[in-house]
């Protein structure tokens, strides 16, 4: 099964929404994670690192990635998966 991470501004939830079902229909079966799935009063920073460590596929959604912690903690994540031990 396929997993990906889709991360967005609050801005764009009606469009994150949608590219969400997209991605459901034309990859059935595949897990879309996002930001919000979180549940209330979980780690939130330790579950994103290791949805996005597991995700086979990041989307982003938004008008200045710059502004993305989600973004930059996943760079830093598979940065540190990518260096020699």
């Amino acid at each position: 099964m396929s997993k990906g991470f889709l991360s967005h501004n609050k801005d764009f939830a009606v469009e994150a929404e949608a590219l969400g079902a997209a991605l459901h229909h034309v990859a059935p079966g595949a897990t879309i994670c996002r930001a919000q799935d979180i549940e209330t009063g979980d780690d939130w920073r330790k579950l994103i690192d290791w949805e996005l460590g597991d995700a086979k596929c990041f989307v982003l959604l938004y008008t200045d990635a710059a502004l993305d912690v989600v973004l930059l903690r996943g760079r830093r994540v598979r940065e540190q998966q990518r260096a020699p031990a």
